[in-house]
Parts: structure tokens; C-alpha cells; sequence
């Protein structure tokens, strides 16, 4: 008998499963649907070819845009999210630059800190950096680091952000560091964030713009381009001019040499071997 209701039980939940990422891939299809043609009105209209536009006109249109193209990646992410639970997630691979994504990121988050009441301190090795993979995924993937560390960072304090490269001639890596001044000691605390979902909620406080994911969704996207990204214990280092005590985030990519043979095999991993 409880053999029996056991696999009913196992039964209704991966049909639960099913239905959801059946609702997923609607919703985020959708949602998809209406926002392309918005964002190209919107960009022929602050082009001009649509007639002239009052500076009033312009900062509306532009405020519009920021949103659509905000929504525009969270739909990105939600199609990403399914894509990676059923191990069906692509990558095409090509030549980036990392240090210009990690500022794309930079960018988009200063908004949300500057709203949560916290500020960024920046230190950059190097202000161009070839590297390779999908520079869109790299982005978000990178603002859901910064994300979460908003919303781990308490009213003004400061969030550290550091680059830079190290290894062996042919084996370099480019590192991206991210810490809250004052951040938990714990490294448990982060590593707790490392699934792919993570209770918005925890703790009792919301973590605006973490969308409900966790580390291990970054984590994914970033080890599917040959990189890695993981949890490590500071220990009082200085980090961008700041001793941080607590543990840090840390995503590292393979730097990409001048004859582009670390791209192509990475490339051919991506496609599961293929030639």
C-alpha cells in the first residue's frame, strides 16, 4: 500500500514538473511576444525617424526603454532557467570582451544600489580583456551576482568589485571579484545561495531583483562557457581599496589567446563535441 502511494505520489509531483515548465515557457513566450516590437518603436522614435522629439519626450522614451529592455532580459533568464533544468541549455560561443561585459553589468545594477542605499568601489586591472562565450548570458549572469549582493548589503555600505588577471602564459584567467563591505563572516551564508532557486524571502528580507534565483543559476551559465564561479572566505583582504571581512563571490573566465585555439575548444564543448 504505501508502494503504491509512493508512486502516486512521485507520479503527480513530476507531473507538477511538467505543467510548470509548460507555464514557464508560455508565460516567457508571451511576454517575449509584445516586447519586440516595442523596443523597436521605441528605438525609431529616440532615432528620430518617426519626427522630431521634445528633450521631455526623449527622457519618457528613454525611461521606457531601460524597462523594456530590463523585462526584456528577465524574460531571457526565465527561458535560461528552463533550459537549464532540463539540461538543454546552448551556448554559442564567440570572441568577448570581459572586462566591457562586467561594466554592461556594472551599469545596470548601479540603479538598484543606489535605491537599496548602498554604492560600488571599482578596481580594474585592465579595461579590455578577450575572452569567449554568449556576451549576453555572461551579463546577466553577472547581474544576478551583483544583485544579490545589493540585497545582502546593508544601507550605506559599500560593495566591492575587483578585476583581474592571473596564470601562466596560455593559461590565463581573468578573475571578477565581488564583496560586501560588511558582509556576514559566515562562507556559509553565501554558499547557502548557490542552488538555482533561493527563497526571495529568506530571512525576512526580500531580496529585490534576485527574481527568486540563486547563485547556481549564474554558476550554470558561467561553467557552460568554460568558467567557474564560487563562494571564497576573504579573510580580511583588501578588495578594491576595502578590507572585507566576509566571504566573497568570485567568477573567473579563461582569457582568450591571439590565435583563438582556447575559443574553438571551447566552442566545441559547448556543442557537445560536434566538429
Amino acid at each position: 500500500m504505501d508502494t503504491v502511494a509512493h508512486g502516486t505520489d512521485a507520479g503527480q509531483l513530476h507531473r507538477a514538473i511538467r505543467v510548470r515548465r509548460a507555464f514557464l515557457r508560455s508565460v516567457t513566450h508571451e511576454l517575449a511576444t509584445p516586447l519586440t516590437p516595442m523596443l523597436g518603436y521605441v528605438r525609431l522614435l529616440l532615432a528620430g525617424d518617426l519626427g522630431p522629439l521634445s528633450p521631455l519626450q526623449r527622457r519618457g522614451l528613454e525611461a521606457i526603454e531601460t524597462a523594456a529592455r530590463r523585462l526584456h532580459a528577465v524574460v531571457d533568464t526565465l527561458l535560461d532557467v528552463g533550459a537549464v533544468e532540463t539540461g538543454r541549455l546552448r551556448i554559442e560561443v564567440r570572441p568577448i570582451d570581459l572586462a566591457q561585459t562586467a561594466c554592461s553589468a556594472l551599469h545596470a545594477a548601479r540603479a538598484r544600489a543606489q535605491a537599496a542605499g548602498v554604492s560600488f568601489v571599482v578596481a580594474e586591472d585592465s579595461t579590455s580583456v578577450p575572452g569567449s562565450g554568449d556576451g549576453d548570458r555572461l551579463r546577466r549572469a553577472m547581474e544576478i551576482v551583483l544583485d544579490h549582493a545589493v540585497a545582502l548589503a546593508p544601507p550605506r555600505s559599500r560593495i566591492a568589485v575587483q578585476t583581474r588577471i592571473g596564470g601562466r602564459a596560455g593559461a590565463r584567467r581573468w578573475d571578477w571579484i565581488v564583496a560586501c563591505e560588511d558582509a556576514p563572516r559566515d562562507v556559509r551564508a553565501l554558499e547557502a545561495l548557490l542552488d538555482v532557486f533561493h527563497d526571495s524571502h529568506d530571512g525576512g528580507r526580500h531580496r529585490s531583483g534576485t527574481m527568486g534565483l540563486g547563485l547556481g543559476f549564474p554558476r550554470r551559465l558561467v561553467e557552460a562557457m568554460g568558467g567557474t564561479l564560487e563562494v571564497v572566505a576573504a579573510a580580511d583582504q583588501n578588495v578594491a581599496g576595502i578590507v572585507v571581512r566576509g566571504p566573497c563571490i568570485r567568477l573567473s573566465m579563461p582569457v582568450r589567446e591571439a590565435d583563438g585555439r582556447r575559443a574553438r575548444g571551447r566552442a566545441d564543448r559547448a556543442r557537445g563535441g560536434r566538429t
